[in-house]
């Protein structure tokens, strides 16, 4: 008992300050966030759409698409970022590309992905959607079509108005091919031409003709333009089963990026070229008569932070996302309680723009 408890107490030294790390900055708000990445996630009014969406409140907030695999990846990689968002007043949806048949349980899990979407926060489950496509099923060695993807995701949008984007990124955190290949999929869908008024079109489609009401749905181009996308951080297999214990790395990493580094990239490009600001108005105009939009240019005015946010839940938050992943009876085996226990995505989300 005593050697127990001589191995075990060093570590109880080292996690009892850092949960109280993880209180404080989850006081602070629960996330680091860069001030474009703020405005794109909550706006310019966040504590009025947070006090507005409360219980019997309509939310006012952005629209967050929350782009997975299968069910349970909500819970198992994504819990702090969906627990935040829907926290700060964010409406937050989610589209499941495939039933995780894999193992012959298609016909269960999709319910399963339901509850554990409300554990989370999600309420509504007309806002959660669990696809069976036959060229989008579960299989660890299928590297499923970046076009297909594209495709799917366009005719889910369509009209609605979502702001943000978030999904894995090209390593797909635990490595699956289904993972790595939503990254391609949401690639391919940022590079569709956009019209105004009109939809993404896909393959190729002349993007100057209407969009079929025969073909394929897709999304029209919203008034405030094609949504910004996130994917979620890959890191090493160290850091990924550190837990809390990776926040002090996370948070100074995330600090050094946004402040530090900017100045120093700022003061070695002091001599790089810019666009002239009637170059850019020639080429705004060009765009306008031809029906396209064009994004704002990067300037030189400033040091440029990362687009990027830190997502940290706070024990409570992480008993939430550990109750998510409860909701999914048919995936719990032993190795899935070691992952609750000692995941670092069950508690800490890095989140950059693609």
């Amino acid at each position: 008992m005593l050697p127990l408890i001589g191995l075990f107490l060093p570590l109880l030294l080292v996690f009892i300050p850092l949960s109280f790390l993880t209180l404080f900055v989850e006081s602070r708000s629960g996330l680091l966030l860069t001030a474009e990445t703020k405005r794109t996630l909550f706006g310019s009014d966040r504590k009025r759409r947070k006090h507005s969406s409360g219980k019997g409140g309509s939310s006012v907030g952005k629209t967050a698409l929350l782009l997975i695999a299968h069910p349970d990846d909500e819970c198992m990689f994504f819990a702090p970022t969906v627990i935040e968002l829907v926290k700060s007043g964010a409406d937050v949806e989610v589209l499941c590309l495939s039933q995780g048949n894999a193992d012959g349980l298609g016909d269960v899990r999709p319910t399963e992905l339901v509850k554990s979407c409300k554990a989370l926060g999600i309420l509504d489950s007309s806002k959660v959607s669990c696809l069976d496509h036959a060229e989008l099923q579960d299989d660890p060695n299928a590297w499923w079509k970046a076009s297909v993807i594209a495709d799917v995701l366009s005719a889910h949008i369509g009209d609605r108005a979502i702001e943000a984007i978030i999904t894995f990124d090209q390593y797909g955190i635990s490595g699956h091919a289904n993972h790595r290949a939503l990254f391609d999929g949401l690639r391919y869908f940022q590079s569709l031409p956009m019209v105004p008024g009109r939809a993404f079109v896909a393959n190729n489609e002349d993007a100057n003709q209407p969009y079929s009401s025969a073909g394929r749905q897709s999304r029209r181009l919203s008034s405030r333009g094609a949504p910004v996308c996130y994917a979620l951080k890959s890191i090493s297999i160290l850091r990924k089963y550190s837990g809390v214990l990776d926040l002090p790395y996370t948070v100074l990493n995330f600090l050094v990026r946004k402040h530090i580094l900017p100045h120093r990239r700022l003061r070695a490009s002091s001599s790089r070229t810019t666009l002239r600001a009637s170059t850019v108005d020639a080429i705004k105009e060009k765009a306008a008569k031809a029906g396209l939009r064009t994004r704002k240019p990067k300037t030189s005015r400033g040091p440029s932070a990362p687009t990027e946010a830190v997502f940290v839940g706070g024990p409570l938050q992480a008993i939430q996302g550990c109750n998510a992943m409860t909701c999914h009876k048919s995936q719990l085996v032993w190795f899935r309680y070691l992952y609750l226990l000692f995941s670092r995505y069950m508690v800490i989300n890095e989140l950059v723009e693609i």
